[in-house]
């Protein structure tokens, strides 16, 4: 018997491996990506990307411990993982 991922722990799987693959190499913000996202996507994460960019050189602790709390409530263990390298990945480009 195979055991399904939710929907969460899927999703978390994703962003965790496509960062885990993008720390191994060198990083390149690709202007294609963006348009990846549905407008209505983009509204949505555009004033959080902007708000964790003012603070991108931080250490990132306060929102790795919301995103830790938020992985046990949904029972996604690879949320806070998937969130750590995108808070490592966003140090990068401020560095």
């Amino acid at each position: 018997m195979t055991i399904r991922e939710s929907g969460h722990c899927a999703e978390s799987r994703k962003w965790f491996t496509h960062f885990s693959l993008r720390s191994m190499t060198a990083l390149h913000v690709s202007r294609c990506a963006a348009l990846q996202l549905t407008e209505s996507e983009r509204r949505v994460v555009t004033p959080s990307i902007q708000q964790f960019q003012l603070g991108e050189g931080a250490r990132g602790q306060r929102l790795l411990e919301r995103g830790q709390k938020y992985g046990r409530k949904v029972n996604d263990p690879l949320f806070a993982d998937a969130l750590d390298l995108f808070i490592k990945e966003e140090q990068q480009h401020s560095r």
